[in-house]
């Protein structure tokens, strides 16, 4: 990686770190990647696993207006091709890719390029993080670097907050405490957390 990308994560992550809640710190990721790699579009989907869609949480270029209302089926488009595979996909002319979902109400109509990564924490995966561009274009595997570490550095923030069950809360507009951590006894006996 060069040094700008090196910075750069740094800046990321600082703002991420100074985010107030889990969607404040999703746009603040979206955004500092659009800045950094001059995309038309940055977005990112939260995946559901009991229902098995990926749900539009972030975006930065795309309607802003759909963000929490579009689902994608993991069996459907490049987004659920992401989620399936837990592999980077990055195509030159999306539209001509056999995955390919065309969804009216989000936007992307003019975009041809797209590159998607998975967002995964201790092997269960969590969301996939999208860049896309108006002109045909094969992102380079330092674009791919770059959108994996920023993968990984929130990974964690979706993770906790996934744990104390402000998803459901993001989700649905409201926010809710609590949730459940799962642990690993470390002797027998009785544990009070």
């Amino acid at each position: 990686m060069t040094s700008y990308t090196l910075s750069t994560i740094h800046k990321i992550a600082k703002s991420i770190d100074r985010s107030v809640d889990l969607s404040q710190a999703l746009n603040s990721l979206v955004q500092g990647i659009h800045d950094a790699l001059d995309v038309d579009v940055c977005s990112l989907y939260l995946s559901d696993n009991t229902t098995g869609v990926n749900i539009l949480m972030a975006t930065f270029g795309l309607n802003q207006d759909v963000v929490g209302t579009i689902q994608i089926p993991f069996n459907e488009g490049l987004v659920g091709l992401v989620t399936q595979t837990m592999e980077p996909v990055n195509a030159e002319n999306a539209p001509a890719h056999p995955r390919f979902k065309y969804i009216p109400e989000i936007g992307e109509d003019p975009f041809l390029s797209f590159l998607g990564v998975p967002i995964s924490h201790h092997g269960e995966h969590l969301a996939v993080l999208v860049i896309q561009q108006k002109s045909a274009r094969r992102f380079s595997d330092q674009d791919i670097a770059f959108l994996t570490t920023l993968a990984a550095l929130i990974a964690g923030n979706i993770a906790f907050a996934k744990a104390r069950g402000l998803i459901e809360g993001l989700l649905s507009g409201n926010r809710k405490s609590g949730g459940l951590f799962n642990g690993i006894a470390g002797a027998p006996g009785i544990a009070i957390g």
